[in-house]
């Protein structure tokens, strides 16, 4: 990947961030009553959603450069025939974080999982992480599968600990949408860089 496709990913990354903040926000505040009848209101709130956006986003590109480097990492301790298990423990550690928050949450911390970690974001958040992941497959092939799903997941759950510390529903949703967004735009536009470097 060169450098200007690079700088396109980084800031696309944050535009769509910044988007996702706006969405989040505005579906709260339509929960809660909706917009203030004033423009300069409107706008000015506008602007500062698409900001905190842009703070997730920044946080999501933080997490995904740390992730490949843990790929990377993981990949090498294996000999090449036995680069699998590197994957086989991802989706292992995917599956354990899964069934620990459904069914006895201990990993995250049971007042978190309490408060904020109920069973429909855990599985909502899941299922938004397989669909994407089964998107990255048809676009990298099976090989993707462990790696997406892990990071999608499991590595956005840990991304969004801040959120969970405030024990708030609307402070984890408010940071959830642009981050998950943000994440899963880099899995798939990196796939997509690739691939189109490789024809060139």
């Amino acid at each position: 990947m060169n450098t200007r496709r690079l700088v396109f990913l980084l800031w696309t990354t944050l535009a769509v961030g910044g988007i996702g903040g706006i969405i989040s926000a505005s579906i709260l505040i339509m929960i809660e009553g909706g917009l203030s009848n004033r423009v300069g209101d409107t706008l000015l709130g506008i602007v500062s959603w698409f900001g905190s956006g842009m703070v997730y986003a920044a946080l999501s590109l933080l997490g995904y450069f740390v992730f490949n480097m843990l790929q990377m990492l993981g990949l090498s301790l294996f000999p090449k025939p036995y680069r699998g298990l590197w994957s086989t423990l991802l989706l292992a550690i995917t599956l354990v974080v899964l069934i620990d928050l459904l069914f006895y949450p201990v990993l995250l911390g049971r007042r978190y999982a309490y408060q904020v970690l109920t069973p429909l974001p855990v599985l909502t958040l899941f299922s938004l992480a397989l669909v994407v992941t089964f998107i990255k497959i048809k676009q990298a092939g099976r090989k993707a599968l462990a790696p997406t799903l892990f990071f999608l997941f499991t590595f956005t759950l840990l991304e969004l600990v801040p959120a969970l510390r405030l024990e708030n529903i609307k402070a984890f949703f408010d940071m959830a949408l642009p981050l998950f967004l943000a994440n899963a735009y880099q899995v798939l536009m990196t796939g997509y860089m690739f691939k189109k470097n490789s024809r060139q």
